[in-house]
């Protein structure tokens, strides 16, 4: 067949090449469309990925697949058998039959940001839109599995791989012949601030420098080490404790200290301890001393 992928001039992201690469890949002849659209890219949005990547490091913000790249602009010669429209212009002018991402219910990935900040993973559609919008039937749906689900990147990422799945999954079936099977309304248009984006940005941040990072990943809470000086050694047995404030072992925001063990040699007061960087997740064992 012949697709014209139509794509949000500006907001073409790495797993629509990836897409192109897979329909391509099943012998379709595939041409790229850079539109205008009326929703771009949650504001925000780079902001907070290249925070995670700084904090936790590119291994753990995830794959890229949501980051922005646009494939090369290539029309499609005559006329075309199907358009992927991804731009969430919901047009009644479209030159063939059309599919439709459905974010969460909306035709831009704000609908699958919004789902996202509020801690659960999207519902995602492809739908065969009916001409002038409304409803159509729906050709693929699913969710993506999140691992880390805090981490934004990475779900991020793994919701826009599953919905190019899932485009992929709806032309294998267009291709068959006539489609028919449950209707989906689709929104189209749902915005998400600034201000819930770096909301999120900062209660996250509080949250993965207060605890390990997810329960999904079987992690414990995130520590700190601190120590003051107690009134003697029977301070366990009395009760009897200081007034002071601890002194905290500081940490770089990229890495945690955990289970302080403390012995004395030679009058200098040693502490072995668990160090454990975001960037890898692996505990190893520091130590430091006390003066």
């Amino acid at each position: 067949m012949r697709i014209e992928l139509q794509l949000g001039r500006g907001a073409a992201r790495r797993w629509h090449t990836t897409l192109r690469t897979k329909l391509c890949a099943d012998g379709h002849d595939v041409g790229v469309a850079l539109v205008e659209c009326a929703v771009g890219a949650p504001v925000g949005l780079a902001m907070l990925r290249l925070f995670e990547a700084t904090i936790y490091g590119n291994a753990r913000a995830g794959g890229g697949a949501g980051l922005e790249q646009a494939p090369p602009h290539s029309a499609c010669e005559g006329m075309v058998d199907l358009v992927i429209d991804l731009s969430g212009r919901v047009i009644a002018a479209q030159p063939a039959p059309c599919l439709m991402a459905s974010w969460d219910g909306c035709v831009v990935e704000a609908g699958a940001v919004e789902a996202l900040l509020a801690g659960r993973s999207p519902a995602l559609a492809v739908v065969l839109r009916a001409r002038g919008g409304g409803e159509g039937p729906v050709l693929a749906k699913g969710v993506a599995a999140l691992p880390e689900p805090d981490l934004f990147s990475a779900s991020f990422d793994r919701v826009c791989s599953r919905m190019g799945d899932l485009i992929l999954q709806a032309v294998r079936r267009f291709a068959l012949g006539p489609v028919t099977g449950p209707q989906a309304r689709l929104e189209s248009e749902r915005g998400v601030s600034a201000l819930a984006l770096a909301g999120f940005g900062a209660a996250n941040l509080a949250a993965k420098l207060a605890a390990r990072l997810t329960r999904l990943a079987g992690q414990g809470p995130q520590w700190r080490i601190g120590w003051r000086r107690a009134w003697d050694d029977l301070s366990i047995d009395t009760m009897r404790w200081p007034n002071a404030g601890f002194n905290i072992l500081a940490d770089d925001g990229r890495r945690y200290f955990a289970d302080p063990f403390v012995f004395q040699h030679e009058g200098v007061t040693h502490v072995l301890c668990e160090e454990v960087p975001f960037a890898t997740g692996k505990g190893i064992l520091s130590a430091f001393t006390i003066s």
